[in-house]
């Protein structure tokens, strides 16, 4: 069995914390597939304690449909999808570009691979994280959302919430675990906002609604990049890398937003 036919066979299980046979013989005989079982391992959990969405009147089955599916919805009779049968059921790796859902895998990825305050790599608890509820829902709002300017305003706020979490880790954490931080946010102003505004199809958006647009997400990379110059002034020598790559990323983003959205000064 090659390396490739092993990762396969583990994204098909439906439950890859628990190796069959073959599997758990190859993984044993090959530490860069031990490796990666074992971080697939640790996202079944975190797939796990994903919240559920609250259902709407009369829309429980359909929404629990839609939104959940076999994440959190026992089917019998049925053999439980596998790890990448559910990972592609979160809502926005099906209905909008993937990026919501890229940056919310990477961050399950990091809360499972982040090295705690003494380098050692944290291990993951399948419990609730306010910081992964909070992409969760954002993930959840971006695939509701139902216009440009609707996806771009949520988009404004996951950039506004990685923006916190590195400042409330700016004086506890190591620099690699905040420079992922900053890459994501980074991630989510260019290949999201930016790139989605330069999408905005023609004359679907008035000159008053753009202008308001802006408005809405300038004021939230704003504070994003004056909040992370603060928290820069305060921080240890090997945080402030990182925050500094937030807030020159927030305001090239506000220049490149006033361009793309024709906002006049």
């Amino acid at each position: 069995m090659n390396c490739g036919t092993f990762q396969n066979r583990v994204l098909s299980l439906p439950d890859p914390r628990e190796l069959p046979g073959p599997l758990g013989e190859h993984a044993s005989g090959c530490a860069a597939c031990s490796a990666w079982w074992k971080t697939a391992a640790k996202l079944e959990g975190l797939l796990a304690a994903l919240p559920t969405p609250a259902a709407p009147a009369g829309k429980k089955e359909l929404l629990l449909d839609e939104l959940a599916g076999p994440l959190i919805r026992p089917m019998s009779g049925v053999a439980r999808p596998g790890l990448a049968s559910r990972l592609w059921a979160i809502p926005a790796v099906r209905t909008f570009s993937g990026l919501a859902a890229a940056v919310m895998l990477a961050v399950c990825g990091w809360m499972m691979i982040r090295p705690g305050p003494n380098g050692s790599t944290a291990e993951a608890k399948p419990s609730r994280d306010p910081f992964l509820d909070c992409i969760v829902q954002r993930d959840l709002a971006l695939a509701q959302a139902r216009t440009a300017d609707e996806r771009l305003t949520v988009l404004g706020s996951l950039a506004d919430d990685l923006s916190t979490e590195a400042r409330s880790l700016s004086k506890i954490a190591n620099p690699d675990e905040l420079r992922d931080l900053s890459g994501m946010f980074q991630k989510v102003v260019n290949e999201g906002l930016v790139e989605q505004a330069r999408r905005l199809p023609e004359h679907s958006l008035t000159r008053s609604q753009k202008h308001e647009l802006w408005k809405t997400l300038s004021e939230k990379l704003r504070d994003a990049g004056r909040q992370a110059d603060e928290a820069a002034k305060e921080s240890p020598p090997h945080a402030q890398p990182a925050l500094k790559t937030i807030s020159e990323t927030a305001r090239d983003g506000q220049t490149k937003l006033k361009a793309i959205l024709g906002v006049q000064s």
